[in-house]
């Protein structure tokens, strides 16, 4: 009868333990982007403040993060995020053009504590250049 008790319990244990899931912390973060630019509509040669600002629930998700910029959809360089995940810079423009910025995608941590930073972009913006007079 105890040997019968001992093998009951040590099934009952060990299913139960097939059955629950792991405890683990792994984590999809959603992350957004936002490209902001002071003019739209400017003369050819104005210089124009552009503002990029990535936020999300985790702060290595964007903080000292890299942006790719692009214009008219090719990429063009990287471009650094602060500790607070925002950049502000200037460009003048000279030609029509369309800008985006994107967020690449970012996993840190090691299993069980495994994080993915989903990627993001921000809308176009499209800058009007108008020729001198």
């Amino acid at each position: 009868m105890k040997l019968f008790i001992k093998v009951t319990i040590a099934v009952l244990m060990t299913s139960s333990l097939l059955v629950a899931a792991p405890a683990g912390a792994n984590t999809t973060i959603t992350t957004h982007t936002k490209l902001t630019v002071n003019k739209t509509k400017v003369v050819k040669g104005t210089k124009v403040t552009w503002n990029i600002h990535v936020t999300a629930k985790n702060k290595k998700c964007y903080a000292n993060r890299t942006v790719k910029w692009f214009k008219n959809g090719n990429f063009k360089h990287d471009k650094h995020l602060n500790a607070q995940g925002k950049l502000k810079f200037t460009k003048k423009m000279w030609h029509t053009s369309t800008y985006q910025a994107k967020l690449p995608k970012y996993e840190f941590g090691l299993h069980p504590h495994h994080h993915v930073c989903k990627k993001s972009h921000s809308k176009m913006i499209t800058i009007h250049v108008k020729p001198h007079h």
